[in-house]
């Protein structure tokens, strides 16, 4: 029998020439937010793997820092949350309040959603990206959670699942990813010490898993134009309460489709393989015309679609894993 090992990607400053090392550094993670130089002597290694609705990233970081402001925040259009775990080195964190020094042993979870920065020297983290109603099912109340450190005994568990987990993650197979994310969310559950581990709520499990079947369901009919509330409502297999229900966190049905569509709009102008014209994308995302698709995404991203797809152009080689990285970031909304 074949077994199809999880998707990965790679990547080493050091493969590269001493000046473009940063440089290449800083185009890996411009997806999602700023890298900063923090001296001359810069180096980052970076092994990913995609898991079930969540990335878990082996990071070896010397004089960088990531920055994630207003701008940054508005234009990605993030809504999942980082884990970051801290095995060895030193590792600075602001989300909101000033930098605060992150001991090896423990970890910070910080809402994609609001600003923050970090710094790292010769830090060596595991830094695990989770989509928001994945880790709600796990932890309860995730608002509360932006800029939370669990300490090192809390972290304890969850420290030795991860280390277990990096050494094993290249001789699992993909059929395995969403145990794996289940296992290493309930073991966060419990260094947060939430109630939802030892007794669950099966609201927020039927919740998260009615959330995913619509993302499906959106995802397979949200290039048609007529696909709308209503539409949605007559195929989600819910009723009209349950669904405007479901999705009032969101601003609406309207609203949360509105969103979706712009989401495929903008990961399709952030694709340097992507071909076709704005126009084109668009009407592809079912927008009905290429007017009012320009007006809604300049008001959420702050910048004209022409503008966005030259800011985010780069000239990709085949196994860039820059590609990986912007398909495995959509699947966390």
């Amino acid at each position: 029998m074949t077994v199809t090992p999880l998707d990965t990607l790679s990547f080493d400053s050091d493969a590269h020439a001493p000046d473009e090392r940063f440089g290449r550094y800083r185009s890996l993670y411009a997806s999602g937010a700023n890298a900063v130089a923090l001296g001359d002597a810069v180096s980052g290694s970076v092994r990913a793997w995609r898991l079930d609705r969540a990335v878990i990233f082996d990071r070896r970081v010397a004089g960088i820092g990531h920055e994630r402001d207003e701008r940054r925040v508005v234009e990605t259009g993030f809504d999942h949350f980082t884990l970051t775990l801290l095995l060895a080195g030193r590792f600075e964190v602001d989300a909101g309040a000033g930098f605060v020094p992150l001991q090896p042993g423990s970890a910070v979870l910080l809402d994609m959603t609001r600003p923050m920065r970090n710094r790292m020297w010769h830090a060596h983290a595991v830094t695990v990206s989770i989509a928001r109603d994945r880790l709600a099912a796990f932890a309860g109340d995730v608002a509360r959670l932006h800029g939370t450190v669990i300490g090192r005994a809390q972290a304890a568990l969850l420290t030795d699942f991860l280390t277990a987990l990096l050494i094993r993650l290249d001789t699992l197979s993909g059929g395995a990813a969403r145990r794996v994310t289940t296992a290493l969310l309930a073991l966060l559950g419990v260094a947060l010490g939430s109630d939802e581990v030892d007794h669950p709520k099966p609201a927020a499990v039927t919740l998260a898993r009615r959330m995913a079947q619509l993302r499906e369901l959106i995802a397979a009919r949200i290039g048609d134009p007529a696909f709308g509330p209503e539409e949605l409502v007559a195929s989600s297999g819910v009723s009209r309460a349950t669904l405007y229900r479901l999705l009032a966190p969101y601003g609406g049905v309207a609203e949360y489709l509105q969103a979706r569509r712009l989401d495929r709009v903008r990961l399709a102008l952030s694709n340097p393989l992507e071909q076709r014209s704005f126009a084109e994308i668009a009407l592809d995302s079912g927008f009905k015309s290429e007017s009012h698709c320009s007006t809604l995404f300049q008001r959420r991203f702050r910048s004209r679609p022409g503008e966005y797809r030259r800011q985010v152009s780069f000239a990709p080689d085949p196994d860039d894993p820059r590609l990986a990285l912007l398909a495995w970031q959509q699947e966390l909304r």
